[in-house]
């Protein structure tokens, strides 16, 4: 080949001197070419030598690449001529290679589809015809897929894909013996044909092609690929005479719903109950999903089977609660319960509410339910339990009163409580944490409550007032004084310290004051005497004094005469010159000044009339001196 394109080479030299100017034209076979796959003849008519610009040499060449083409060619006389060059255009690609997609298994068991598609962004065109990006198929199929760009370019077409059906034939049981047995120590021979290619199982679990049958029931066998497909044999039933074949009554269908029970109960009644789980009862509650058998012995001692009973328990979302902090706190705290549910679920608080937090501050149980729309089941969340401490304020109780004597105590104690502090003079570490408390000594006292979870309520406070005197009781003032004069004397007694005044020899005013005034009208055993009694009465004293004495100065008694006496206002001074007689002062029982008459040179005198009854102190004033002379006014 290489020695004839070189001659051809030379033949070309040496024909250039002889060229034509002819100009030739290029041919192609598929004007519509304009993909990169797509195929076109290029041509230029009958020459004797050719050569290509891609190096062919023959008339036609077949090109699928757009690009420029010529071609040099000799005629019969060895001229030579060149044609012009020839565009081949392409728009589209066309060199994709189509890829089937497939959704699901493409080993199908009997029911089942796949879903098959392809790359994205093109039009298609399946083996089968369909010009759809999404086929199911559910039968035995061979395809394949070619892709349409949007210049109509057509893509590599991918590789064929085989889509298998498991659709083997049945198994087939046969037996061989009776089917009317009884005794377990009969039985007959089940015998199974089958695809030796395939796994092969009884419906009892057994795998061999052969199978000893005691017991009555129904029997099939079951063939299955690797993919798990499986199909199913006619069943045999062994049903005995006199044989009751067990039904079994379902407390609801087969699904079980999370945290319920399903009760599966025998129909008939039989002297024994063996269910495959192993209960012995008629009626058994189920709470896992499985497939279940009954066999019942009749009262001849005849044992039945039932079919396999299928409960499902399906996987279901079950909601969650989480709180951001303990579910238990006292009173005026709050938890916030979060719900963590399945947003493609129904779901609801107790309450109704659908709120995903949801501020709780009360006592109480709080779940989320929610409904499954696949199974029907209802299913509800972990019950979270919030308990607020409420708690009963504290009162103070006491046994007799509050106030305390010198020796005496006072039992503090309250409403009942779970635990107690009390605070005050006499609650120690001791005793601050008791039911009652014991008072001795007297001040503020309060009690704080505390229940079972720690929250704490305080009490009003309460006083124990210690009665008791402060001091020893005095007497200050003059023990040395004159007669029908008046004297004030003084005690050292606190404000709420209740007093009384006592006198031989003396008139007392005011006889519970801390200050009193004394007229002192006998010498003779006199004495002035108070006694202290605290507040409450819980302590007295008394103090007295006896060492009293009188200073006669200038004072006359017996000299002068007052009449009427007693008298009903005006009385008449006697026994002196009128004259003689400068003012008459006259006082009430009390020592207080009720009246001065200055001397108006009569013996006339009058109290009064707006003074009440009773003693009067009247003390003439005279140029010899005084005169105190006691006058009862009626």
């Amino acid at each position: 080949m290489k020695i004839l394109i070189t001659k051809i080479l030379i033949v070309l030299l040496i024909a250039t001197a002889y060229a034509t100017e002819d100009d030739l034209e290029i041919v192609s076979s598929n004007p519509n070419f304009k993909c990169t796959n797509d195929v076109t003849a290029l041509s230029v008519g009958d020459y004797d030598v050719y050569l290509w610009s891609n190096g062919a040499i023959s008339p036609t060449i077949v090109v699928n690449t757009p690009g420029y083409y010529s071609v040099t060619v000799i005629d019969e006389d060895g001229c030579s001529s060149t044609s012009n060059k020839f565009r081949l255009s392409g728009e589209g690609d066309g060199s994709t290679l189509a890829t089937i997609i497939t959704m699901g298994n493409t080993e199908l068991c009997p029911g089942e589809s796949v879903t098959l598609s392809g790359n994205e962004g093109y039009r298609y065109e399946w083996s089968t015809g369909d010009t759809l990006n999404n086929l199911m198929f559910n039968q035995m199929q061979k395809l394949s897929l070619t892709l349409i760009d949007s210049a109509g370019c057509k893509s590599l077409p991918s590789d064929t894909l085989e889509i298998t059906l498991f659709n083997p034939i049945r198994p087939e049981i046969t037996s061989t013996g009776p089917n009317d047995f009884c005794n377990e120590s009969d039985g007959t021979i089940l015998t199974a044909t089958f695809n030796s290619n395939l796994k092969f199982n009884w419906n009892t679990g057994e795998t061999g092609s052969v199978l000893k049958v005691k017991n009555p029931g129904s029997y099939y066998g079951i063939t299955s690929n690797e993919a798990g497909c499986e199909i199913l044999s006619s069943p045999i039933f062994i049903n005995p005479v006199n044989t009751t074949v067990p039904a079994i009554l379902s407390s609801s269908d087969f699904t079980l719903c999370p945290n319920e029970v399903l009760t599966l109960t025998a129909y008939f009644d039989s002297n024994t109950y063996d269910w495959s789980n192993g209960a012995t009862t008629k009626a058994v509650d189920f709470t896992e999903g499985g497939n279940y058998t009954l066999n019942l012995v009749d009262e001849n001692g005849c044992r039945s089977v039932t079919a396999p009973i299928e409960i499902e328990k399906p996987d279901i979302y079950i909601p969650d609660i989480f709180t951001n902090g303990p579910t238990t706190f006292c009173e005026g705290g709050a938890v916030i319960l979060k719900a963590d549910a399945d947003p493609d679920h129904f779901w609801q608080w107790q309450n109704g509410s659908q709120a995903i937090d949801t501020v709780v501050s009360t006592s109480g149980m709080y779940y989320i339910a929610a409904l499954d729309f696949d199974s029907g089941c209802r299913v509800y969340s972990d019950t979270v339990n919030v308990i607020v401490g409420n708690i009963e304020e504290p009162v103070i109780k006491y046994d007799s009163s509050t106030v305390l004597c010198s020796g005496d105590s006072i039992i503090l104690y309250s409403n009942p409580s779970a635990g107690y502090f009390w605070d005050g003079p006499d609650a120690t570490d001791e005793t601050q944490r008791d039911s009652i408390l014991i008072v001795k000594n007297g001040g503020e006292y309060m009690l704080a409550h505390i229940n079972e979870i720690g929250c704490v309520a305080g009490s009003e406070p309460i006083t124990i007032t210690s009665d008791t005197l402060s001091s020893v009781p005095t007497i200050v003032g003059d023990y040395n004084f004159e007669l029908n004069v008046f004297e004030d004397y003084t005690t050292n007694a606190a404000e709420t310290t209740q007093l009384l005044w006592e006198s031989v020899g003396g008139i007392i005013n005011l006889s519970n004051e801390d200050t009193v005034t004394v007229l002192w009208d006998n010498i003779i055993n006199a004495d002035l005497c108070v006694t202290h009694t605290s507040a409450f009465g819980c302590e007295q004293k008394k103090i007295c004094i006896s060492d009293i004495t009188t200073s006669i100065t200038n004072i006359f008694l017996d000299e002068i005469k007052l009449s009427p006496n007693p008298c009903k206002g005006n009385f008449i001074v006697s026994g002196i010159e009128p004259a003689a007689i400068k003012a008459v002062k006259m006082y009430n029982n009390n020592g207080s000044l009720v009246e001065i008459k200055q001397n108006n040179n009569t013996a006339t005198y009058e109290l009064n009339t707006a003074t009440s009854k009773g003693l009067y102190l009247v003390d003439v004033l005279t140029n010899k001196g005084r005169f105190l002379k006691k006058l009862y006014k009626q």
